[in-house]
């Protein structure tokens, strides 16, 4: 590679680097270069890389794979799915406003519309039925036993409840170290988890705070917060749609009565550019 052209995109502060290959690289060197261009101080700085690649005939318009910015690989992203679904219809590179895009976790459909006040753009995806698969299991949180659910979303989430009414709720919320929380928490006989802490607002308001595996303590997370919606909704928190709140703003989700969880929020590009030697 002698350059690379990229696109960054956001998703309620949740950052990417939208990379457009020809093929994709070996994993483990994708990984690698996910570890230099993340890098917020020597790179281009995010909380992950998406690489955008040909879909499956007959099947989706494109495959996205996604590594974090420590390089890892994740399954799953629901703000970075709407990042790349609004770049693909932004750049031309699929028609129509309508999508199928290839994951680790399943084929997603997305449905991509202007942005109020035609600032960027919003996006609907279909994030297929989530899998629950630990109920109500206690989790240790500043010395108190809390309900928590691992839950998949494609990717793996453990929720944290915290039932204490709106003002109280915020307030824990504010005080808590999320980042040694969540190392405290990321691990399970499923495998490693995202951590998501919630407080209920109101009948249909939740609010949030997220630490992703390989990245730490981010603004949003759009399968953490499907997952927290299906968690509260098991526990009689909230309905089976609500609207979540989280650092970088908010997520209209619905968990429909078929089983699939419907997303809804924004994207928006924030800069392109071309990388040289010596990120490459």
């Amino acid at each position: 590679m002698s350059e690379v052209k990229f696109a960054k995109w956001q998703g309620l502060g949740n950052d990417f680097i939208i990379w457009h290959p020809e093929a994709m690289p070996d994993t483990a060197l994708a990984g690698e270069l996910a570890k230099r261009w993340c890098d917020r101080h020597f790179g281009i700085g995010a909380d992950g890389l998406i690489a955008a690649l040909p879909g499956k005939p007959g099947e989706s318009q494109l495959t996205m794979e996604i590594f974090n910015a420590d390089g890892s690989v994740a399954a799953m992203c629901g703000n970075g799915i709407r990042c790349l679904a609004a770049w693909a219809v932004q750049s031309g590179l699929v028609t129509g406003s309508r999508l199928a895009i290839s994951t680790r976790s399943g084929l997603k459909e997305i449905t991509v519309s202007p942005g109020r006040d035609k600032a960027g753009w919003e996006a609907e995806v279909d994030m297929g039925p989530p899998s629950v698969l630990e109920e109500a299991q206690p989790a240790t949180v500043a010395g108190r036993a809390l309900p928590a659910y691992i839950i998949s979303m494609g990717n793996l989430h453990r929720v944290v409840l915290h039932d204490v009414g709106a003002e109280a709720g915020t307030a824990w919320l504010r005080q808590l170290d999320v980042p040694a929380l969540g190392r405290s928490l990321d691990k399970s006989s499923h495998g490693d988890c995202n951590v998501e802490f919630v407080v209920p607002l109101g009948e249909r308001e939740l609010s949030m705070r997220v630490c992703e595996r390989g990245v730490g303590e981010t603004l949003a997370c759009g399968t953490g917060a499907c997952a927290v919606l299906v968690a509260a909704s098991l526990h009689g928190l909230c309905p089976r749609e609500a609207v979540i709140h989280l650092a970088g703003g908010d997520l209209a989700i619905r968990w429909e009565e078929h089983g699939r969880v419907v997303m809804r929020g924004p994207a928006s590009e924030t800069f392109r550019g071309v990388l040289t030697e010596p990120l490459l």
